[in-house]
């Protein structure tokens, strides 16, 4: 996990599927591209390193275990555990563009053994659009952190403008809800999730159109309500208004007629309270079932584009997990040609 201390240093942490810390960088970069680069080379280096023990009085270790120990003199530019810019990345496969039979361009990641890890999931008009796509992926694979979505889940992200947003991701990889406005931190848009979480499930739903006023389908209690109304473009929304007034979460696409739009808002009460939650940096992994019982990934970037997908289906979840493992190190230091 990359993120920034107190201080505003990027660091890293590694963390266990239990929930443990059981890592960290132990100092902070002057900035994130430093961070990866220093768990990068805790990847490549940590595999065979040798066990040095050195013995520590109890007094002492305790009082640097308090304060976390001196902060080191490189800290502002540590280049200890960063390597050189000419330092070549291992990799034992390669980005493989090539044209379509209709005609667009796509890419494939290729291991040495044969099996295609990975690929673009879609076409693109020209070669140039092609790896401009696989240079994004490139860039963002590695410090991809991944989400199971089983059967939805929800994405924190931060947009271009800086906000913080969040969006409720089916495993079929339709957006559900977002959140409808940005957030000032990263807080306040989890704060936002959990406001939804609480509220979604007994929320009625009050038809805008309707003079008559709700449907009367939720409990009667409720601390927000879901609004169904027409937009401007003849399609029918929904948004769901907490009783202080903010909107708190909202269709995100218009449907065709009301009916659609009320199926939307019964998938979101069915899956909102109880769907898991991951903050996102630049993109993320997602881990789902597909429809046929198998396991799949997807990268999706943070303005919501699907930029890599596993290609196949795994026999288990663990198997899917695999893949993004092997992807995430042969992904940055892949080659690249044209077949």
């Amino acid at each position: 996990e990359l993120f920034e201390d107190a201080s505003g240093k990027p660091r890293w942490r590694l963390r266990h599927r239990n929930g443990n810390v059981i890592a960290t960088s132990g100092q902070g970069y002057s900035s994130r591209g430093k961070a990866q680069q220093g768990l990068h080379s805790v990847r490549r280096n940590a595999l065979g390193a040798g066990l040095l023990r050195i013995e520590t009085p109890v007094a002492e270790a305790e009082a640097v275990a308090d304060d976390d120990g001196p902060e080191p003199e490189d800290a502002a530019e540590p280049d200890v555990a960063v390597p050189s810019d000419d330092e070549e990345i291992a990799s034992k496969a390669t980005f493989e563009l090539f044209e379509d039979n209709a005609g667009e361009w796509r890419w494939r990641l290729a291991h040495d053994n044969g099996n295609v890890i990975g690929d673009s999931g879609e076409g693109y008009a020209s070669k140039s659009n092609a790896k401009r796509a696989l240079g994004r992926v490139r860039e963002h694979i590695a410090a991809a952190d991944y989400l199971r979505v089983d059967p939805a889940a929800y994405e924190l992200f931060r947009d271009n403008a800086g906000e913080w947003r969040w969006r409720l991701i089916h495993e079929n990889g339709n957006i559900l809800a977002d959140s409808g406005e940005g957030y000032s931190s990263r807080s306040k848009a989890r704060q936002g999730v959990e406001s939804v979480r609480s509220n979604v499930s007994d929320a009625p739903v009050k038809d805008l159109d309707d003079d008559t006023g709700g449907e009367g389908d939720g409990t009667g209690s409720a601390n927000a309500t879901f609004e169904l109304y027409e937009d401007n473009a003849g399609e029918y929304r929904w948004r769901l208004r907490h009783r202080n007034g903010n909107i708190i979460a909202d269709s995100g696409e218009g449907y065709a007629d009301r009916s659609g739009a009320k199926d939307a808002i019964e998938r979101v009460r069915g899956y909102g309270p109880d769907a898991d939650a991951l903050d996102v940096g630049n993109a993320a992994f997602e881990i789902y079932e597909d429809a046929d019982g198998e396991w799949r990934w997807r990268l999706r970037h943070r303005n919501g584009n699907v930029v890599a997908d596993s290609g196949e289906g795994y026999a288990s979840r663990s198997g899917a997990v695999d893949g993004v493992t092997s992807v995430k190190r042969n992904a940055p230091g892949a080659g690249e040609e044209t077949v």
